[in-house]
């Protein structure tokens, strides 16, 4: 019996349906391919500049800023010669706080340094506020020398920590320990950094630290990878979505620490949106180009950062993920992206266990450095 278009259509469908539920793989890419519309769709309306406008008229509040004084309190910003970091390192220093630039790059590390000096009011002493250190996230042995010189250097407690630095390397390359690039300078260097910093947040007088993991939108199109963490396995290797991954461990880190660090610092996570800056230009140029028009400024994408370090401490969540001044869903409806903390504790335990196999080299290679490059 001849069969028509609409019958032939439904059968099509049932058994694209059945293959999706018999091949985990091909279910795997219907289930991505459902979560990256998503993201698009939603990204398209709220994380643009267009979003930010509309979010800061219907949730900023000048109150926000009112009492803001972070006098004596030294902030610390990873990549902040460029970009996000930079923007939010100009913002706390005009709002008091002792800002300590931490860039791989100790010459656009000086540049920028001068460039914040020229845009700081003279009258605040901004400028004799701000401190510039040669750091390389992505090198464990750059990551311990740079704690025992800040330690050296006579420098109180952090009181706020940015992990604000990312990479997006493709492709897939090493770095001088052996390591995936992207997910040494996106994961292991700040929690590295974190754990060597933490014993003196957790003692310094006043317990209101902050830890500030600076992650990605991204990131809701994975799941948790808490095994393969130098996107070894899968091929070919793919720059865009280990970023994601290792965006979306940032916030799991930051949801492990809530747990289990003192609750005199708090761990927080927040995207910035989409926004204009090296890492997209360079890394993303087709997707920057389709949307260089309604990409958010670097300001803009600070915005949240800063909040997040200056709020007051009753207004914020311990492991919350935070977009635009408010808390954000960490994960898109209908998708497979959800974990439970047992896979978050083994990340840890993965990321303990790259410390400890990494000590020798560590111990092997730690050249000194310029620890204050700022007069």
């Amino acid at each position: 019996m001849p069969r028509g278009p609409t019958t032939l259509l439904r059968l099509a469908v049932a058994a694209a349906a059945v293959a999706v539920l018999v091949s985990p793989r091909l279910r795997g890419r219907v289930m991505y391919g459902l979560k990256a519309a998503q993201f698009l769709v939603h990204g398209s309306w709220a994380y643009t500049r267009g979003g930010f406008e509309r979010h800061a008229r219907e949730r900023f509040r000048e109150r926000d800023w009112a009492s803001a004084d972070l006098s004596g309190r030294h902030v610390l910003i990873t990549g902040a010669n460029s970009g996000i970091g930079y923007c939010a390192a100009e913002s706390l220093s005009r709002l008091g706080a002792c800002v300590h630039l931490l860039c791989r790059s100790e010459e656009r590390g000086r540049d920028a340094l001068t460039r914040l000096r020229q845009q700081l009011p003279a009258e605040a002493d901004a400028a004799s506020r701000l401190f510039l250190h040669q750091l390389d996230v992505s090198e464990l042995h750059s990551v311990h020398r740079f704690a025992r010189e800040y330690e050296a250097g006579g420098y109180p407690a952090p009181s706020v920590l940015v992990h604000n630095a990312g990479v997006m390397q493709q492709p897939r390359a090493l770095t001088s320990e052996g390591v995936e690039v992207n997910f040494a300078t996106n994961v292991l260097g700040p929690f590295a950094l974190t754990e060597l910093l933490l014993p003196r947040m957790v003692t310094a007088p006043g317990g209101d630290a902050r830890v500030i993991f600076v992650t990605s939108a991204g990131m809701l199109t994975e799941c948790l990878e808490a095994d393969d963490l130098e996107y070894a396995q899968a091929t070919p290797f793919d720059a865009t979505r280990q970023y994601s991954r290792n965006k979306r461990q940032q916030v799991a880190l930051a949801e492990h620490y809530a747990a289990h660090a003192s609750d005199k610092v708090l761990f927080l996570s927040c995207h910035p949106g989409w926004v204009d800056t090296p890492i997209l230009r360079t890394s993303m140029p087709s997707f920057y180009q389709r949307t260089q028009s309604m990409l958010r400024t670097p300001e803009q994408g600070a915005d949240t950062v800063v909040w997040l370090a200056a709020a007051p401490r009753e207004q914020l969540v311990n492991g919350g993920f935070y977009f635009d001044r408010a808390p954000a869903k960490k994960h898109l409806p209908l998708s497979d992206t959800r974990y439970s903390m047992r896979d978050v504790e083994r990340l840890y335990a993965q990321l303990q266990g790259y410390r400890r196999r990494l000590e020798p080299q560590v111990a092997r290679a730690s050249p000194p450095a310029s620890l204050d490059a700022q007069n």
